[in-house]
């Protein structure tokens, strides 16, 4: 997806914000980023980050409109492997840093529980994250609390779930190609098809404490 992240300057609020350049896959069944987080925010889901803009740049890929006529040979119901892509960009309100630069034991442990939390409010909204990584858990200062807390970012996989379908299904959105694969779930490594589902994302969460805390802590 070619994705970039950038601090920029907010000309309205006259402020520093994030602001994320990507291509985003099109599909009616996947939501754009910015849509998850509207969502989110408007019921106070702790801990992720807040929308400030999101759009589309009105740019758009051709390659998957021009795969036909550049492989004649292939059958009237062979599938284009490519897919549509569009230009979109995001901006939030808080500037992270990563979560490797906790200052100790307690604060990286107290940034995956607030991570935590706020996958766990997301989901009982009906919302999976399915890309529980190392590089998706962002430290942030919180004012109100004085501290610097974890929050859970990069929505763009995200899923609507329900009680009935527990694990996110969505167009070529399996373990080929969905989620980290350093922090996936063993099920999941062990079936590519197999769709993320929470008891999936629970076990990434572990394996990035497990991963942080044997790399970067004293032992």
């Amino acid at each position: 997806r070619n994705t970039h992240g950038y601090v920029a300057y907010d000309c309205q609020k006259k402020c520093l914000v994030y602001l994320k350049d990507s291509w985003r896959v099109v599909h009616d069944d996947i939501k754009k980023e910015g849509d998850v987080l509207q969502t989110l925010n408007e019921n106070k889901v702790p801990y992720v980050p807040t929308l400030a803009y999101h759009g589309d740049l009105g740019q758009a890929t051709l390659s998957q409109d021009l795969w036909r006529r550049y492989h004649p040979d292939v059958g009237p119901d062979a599938r284009c492997p490519l897919k549509k892509h569009e230009h979109y960009r995001l901006v939030v309100e808080e500037i992270g840093k990563p979560l490797t630069d906790f200052e100790s034991s307690k604060q990286l442990v107290f940034a995956m529980a607030t991570a935590l939390k706020a996958h766990e409010t997301a989901y009982k909204l009906g919302i999976l994250h399915r890309d529980v990584s190392a590089g998706n858990i962002l430290l942030t200062h919180n004012p109100a609390m004085g501290i610097y807390v974890g929050m859970l970012n990069d929505w763009e996989l995200a899923k609507n779930v329900t009680k009935t379908v527990p694990a996110a299904r969505q167009p070529d959105r399996t373990v080929r190609s969905t989620g980290t694969w350093q922090f996936l779930s063993v099920s999941a490594l062990n079936n590519c098809e197999k769709p993320i589902d929470l008891q999936d994302d629970l076990e990434s969460f572990f394996h990035v404490l497990l991963y942080i805390a044997i790399r970067f802590l004293p032992h």
